[in-house]
């Protein structure tokens, strides 16, 4: 954190203040909790017609096994045109950022640097109705969802090979293997195995039992 920044959320009645920014299709929303910031630059205000007024940020939710860290922003939209473009799902993937900082409240200006709390992408966009009136909120996800993506035209086959080396067969019969490889697993046993020998007999004997092993 800004040491700068630190030390103005230690002086007595800090004034706190909430900064978001998200690219959607239509142009970039800029908003924050309360007044007018200038920040990198922009403005940053309270109410941008017809998107609305901040409404709330979500708890950011930490990754786990199959998931990463989520973070919800709703927002109070004022018509059903805003709500539209809102929830376009053209947006998808938009750049989302969220920053908290402290406020001069003799100057007006930011005090220091905010601090960024997330950086992310615009997932997908929920719209709500009640007795407090319309609410869209947006669901956004890290770029570590990436890593969640099916990566089959990442793996080592003969078509990722191909494109890196035009004309080299020497992955040409990857794809068309039948057996499945075990990677830092044994496999089950009985699971794969063929019989390595015959045996017979004539008279009264009986043949030898063909044996199987394992392939791996």
């Amino acid at each position: 954190m800004d040491p700068v920044l630190e030390a103005g959320f230690r002086q007595p009645a800090v004034v706190k203040v909430t900064l978001v920014r998200i690219e959607l299709q239509s142009g970039v929303l800029r908003l924050t909790d309360g007044g007018f910031v200038l920040f990198n630059s922009e403005v940053y205000v309270a109410a941008q017609s017809p998107y609305g007024v901040l409404d709330s940020i979500g708890q950011i939710t930490e990754g786990g096994s199959g998931t990463t860290t989520r973070v919800e922003i709703s927002l109070k939209p004022e018509s059903d045109v805003a709500v539209s473009d809102l929830a376009n799902p053209l947006n998808q993937g938009g750049l989302v950022q969220w920053w908290e900082g402290v406020i001069n409240p003799a100057a007006g200006g930011l005090i220091g640097e905010p601090k960024l709390k997330f950086q992310g992408s615009y997932d997908k966009g929920r719209f709500t109705v009640d007795e407090q009136g319309w609410t869209l909120t947006i669901e956004c996800g890290s770029e570590a969802e990436l890593q969640l993506l099916a990566n089959s035209d990442w793996r080592l086959n003969n078509s990722t090979h191909q494109r890196a080396w035009p004309g080299e067969l020497g992955l040409r019969h990857v794809t068309n293997l039948p057996r499945q490889i075990f990677w830092r697993t044994e496999a089950p046993r009985g699971a794969i195995s063929y019989p390595t020998g015959t045996g017979g007999g004539t008279g009264g004997g009986g043949g030898l039992r063909p044996q199987g092993r394992e392939l791996f």
